[in-house]
């Protein structure tokens, strides 16, 4: 995703990338640079809860968080 790896051209990227950018702002994320704050929640090394290979971590504690809410 944005160009960081693929094997598209400069210019699909770029293209598919603004419409990533248009479907978060429709779906009401309004940031300045939206992929870029998205992307920042993979990064494990941040606090509190972040997406990683393993599913959601809360950080602080290093636990893998439950997805599946029981009732």
């Amino acid at each position: 995703m944005a160009g960081i790896l693929s094997e598209k051209s400069v210019e699909e990227v770029g293209f598919e990338l603004s419409k990533v950018k248009e479907a978060m702002k429709d779906l009401g994320y309004n940031h300045y640079n939206p992929v870029m704050s998205l992307s920042t929640n993979s990064l494990p090394v941040s606090p509190e809860l972040k997406i990683t290979d393993m599913g959601l971590v809360k950080v602080k504690e290093g636990k893998i968080v439950n997805l599946i809410v029981e009732e």
